[in-house]
């Protein structure tokens, strides 16, 4: 795992989300400025390498969930979209265990254990 790798994977994440409103007749608002305003985490920049990734860490637990969420609300209303947020979701599950078996491999160095 690499973050580069989970960052690319981030962006695929929208861009499937962003064509899903375009073929459903919407209109994506990627505008950034109204989506920090909208959006359900609220990031601190962490002081310390650790301290990052464990930001991280939590803007993607706070992002499953609202996948989740989305995926409940949906229902059998929209398999497409469901299907593909089950997707995104998973995704998601799977960058979260990374950054999990991340931040308690660099926690265990207590060179970077006191910096975070």
């Amino acid at each position: 795992m690499t973050l580069l790798k989970n960052a690319n994977h981030d962006q695929d994440r929208r861009g499937l989300a962003a064509k899903r409103i375009v073929n459903s007749r919407g209109a994506p608002d990627i505008n950034p400025a109204p989506l920090a305003k909208r959006r359900d985490s609220r990031y601190a920049e962490g002081k310390s390498l650790l301290g990052m990734i464990r930001e991280d860490l939590m803007a993607e637990r706070i992002a499953v969930e609202s996948y989740s969420e989305i995926t409940r609300y949906l229902g059998d209303k929209d398999p497409t979209t469901r299907t593909m947020m089950d997707k995104i979701m998973g995704s998601g599950e799977q960058h979260a265990d990374q950054m999990t078996i991340l931040v308690e491999s660099l926690g265990a160095d207590q060179r970077l254990a006191a910096c975070a």
